[in-house]
Formats: structure tokens, C-alpha cells, sequence
């Protein structure tokens, strides 16, 4: 803590580093100009420094910190561990930095808890070696993962909850992504078929050869929004899939296929069906005249 009367713009900041760089103001000016917030820890884990943006990560008046343990700034719960894992980065013989990966959780002084990332450096002094981190407030970050790990799970849910057929093909006609109905469609499973040609599998050429001209039209970058065609299953049943089609791309160019089937075959046998009944009537008609 700052002795009663001592200027508390100089207890924690400029008077702090100049310990560290008599004479020298460009250190301090440098540090303060930081966007993030960078604290310098004494041997015994204390506060020497912090600039402005620890003031504002953190809610303290710079002249609250100096002196202070700098477990202040993490959770109660992790205090203890914090403070044995800082005991010995510190009484390393030759410490090192430890780069921009070291993810913790920070205390604002409301109590408040929000993810930080750290890097730690030494810095040499007369009487011994100072500790410099620098805290970099990841909240933003972390919403972003894990608005995106949402938006897989999301994703993820929506296909294979599906009632009907999502099949992903690489450019080659590779099978990348199966959903459940596509696996009970075909009776073959996701891992059967990964990796594996789709029109080899499922469309035999020498049962549908006009499937297999439509195909080698869609990869010279001819894709058929909707598409019509028979399958075998693993079965040999043979089933009518009607496909929307779309692009899948990166940097611009065609990666693969994402293809939407609904199964089509009852449909196509009763519209068999009428047909034949109506050519039986005709048939019928005209033979009793």
C-alpha cells in the first residue's frame, strides 16, 4: 500500500518502473501507451507497477495495487494454486518467457470474474529479477468460441435430426458428411462411407449411366440445383432420390457439395401405378367399341 501523503500517481506507476529505469522516461511512457494491461511483480510475488489499462481491467486506482500480492487480481478459489505456481516460475535460475497461451480467470475488484490471457516475462534489476506480465481480456474472444461452438451444435442437431437425406461430397464425389436419415436411407453408416465415391457405391454406372454423364457435367461446374436419380441401397432396393443441390466453398473456390434428397419412390410408384390404371381404361375403352 502507498505511505499516507506520497503522490498516488507515482506510488504505482512512474515512480514504480523508474525504480526499475532510473532516469529513463521512455520505459514508462511505452508501458502506459499499452492496450493492454501490464503489471511488474517483485520476488515475493508483490505488485512494483501497473499501468493504465490494469486500472481499467481491473477497477483499481493504481495506487490501491502497489504492494499488494498480485493473487488480488485472480479468483479467491485459485489464489493458493496461483500463488505456489508463481513461487516457482519465479525462483526458476534462468526464467523464461512463456509466450501469449496461459489462460486464467481475472478479479476486478467488484468481485467480478472474466477470462484473461498471460504472458510472462523476466526483467533484470540490480537486487534481483522482476517479473513483467502482460494480461490481455479475452471475453470477446471466448463469447466468439463459444458462439460458434453453439452454432456446430446447432448445426450438428439440425442435420441429424432431419427427415430427409443431407449428403456432403468433396469435389472428387467423396463422401464427407452423412446424416441419420441418409445412413437408414442407404443402410450403409458414416464410417462405411466415408471417404468412399458416392456414385460408385450407390448409383452403379453400368444400372444408370445417364446419373453418371449428369455428374461429370456437375464437376466441370455445371451443378444442378435439382436433380432426380435412382439409388441402390445396400439392400439392392432400388430408390427414386430427388436432390437440392448447393456449393460448398473456400477462399472462392468449390470445395464439395451439400445435397438435400427426399425419398421420391412411393411417389413414383403411384404415379407408375395411375399411368398403368389409365392405360388399362383406355385399353379397356377401346376395345369395347
Amino acid at each position: 500500500m502507498s505511505s499516507e501523503g506520497q503522490d498516488p500517481q507515482k506510488s504505482g506507476s512512474v515512480q514504480g518502473f523508474h525504480s526499475l529505469r532510473q532516469g529513463d522516461d521512455f520505459f514508462p511512457s511505452l508501458v502506459e501507451s499499452f492496450p493492454y494491461a501490464v503489471v511488474v511483480i517483485n520476488g515475493v510475488g508483490g505488485l512494483e507497477f501497473i499501468n493504465e489499462q490494469t486500472e481499467k481491467m481491473f477497477g483499481y486506482d493504481r495506487n490501491e495495487l502497489p504492494g499488494r500480492p498480485v493473487e488480488i487480481l485472480v479468483p479467491d478459489r485459485f489464489r493458493k494454486e496461483h500463488a505456489e505456481h508463481r513461487a516457482r516460475y519465479i525462483s526458476q535460475p534462468r526464467m523464461r518467457p512463456m509466450g501469449g497461451n496461459l489462460e486464467l480467470l481475472g478479479r476486478r475488484k467488484d468481485g467480478s470474474e472474466f477470462p484473461v490471457e498471460i504472458s510472462l516475462s523476466p526483467l533484470k534489476k540490480g537486487d534481483g529479477t522482476l517479473v513483467a506480465a502482460i494480461i490481455r481480456d479475452i471475453t470477446g474472444r471466448k463469447r466468439a468460441e463459444e458462439a460458434l461452438t453453439d452454432a456446430r451444435a446447432f448445426s450438428e442437431n439440425l442435420l441429424q435430426t432431419a427427415n430427409v437425406m443431407i449428403v456432403m461430397l468433396d469435389e472428387r464425389g467423396c463422401v464427407t458428411r452423412l446424416n441419420q436419415t441418409a445412413e437408414k436411407m442407404t443402410g450403409y453408416t458414416q464410417a462405411e462411407l466415408h471417404g468412399k465415391n458416392w456414385f460408385e457405391v450407390l448409383v452403379p454406372k453400368d444400372r444408370f449411366p445417364f446419373v453418371w454423364e449428369e455428374f461429370k457435367r456437375l464437376m466441370s461446374g455445371g451443378l444442378p440445383r435439382t436433380f432426380e436419380n435412382p439409388i441402390l441401397t445396400r439392400s439392392g432396393e432400388e430408390r427414386y432420390i430427388l436432390w437440392q443441390n448447393n456449393e460448398l466453398k473456400a477462399g472462392g473456390r468449390i470445395t464439395g457439395t451439400i445435397s438435400f434428397g427426399n425419398d421420391m419412390t412411393e411417389h413414383k410408384r403411384a404415379e407408375e401405378a395411375l399411368r398403368e390404371s389409365e392405360r388399362r381404361l383406355r385399353d379397356l375403352t377401346q376395345n369395347s367399341l
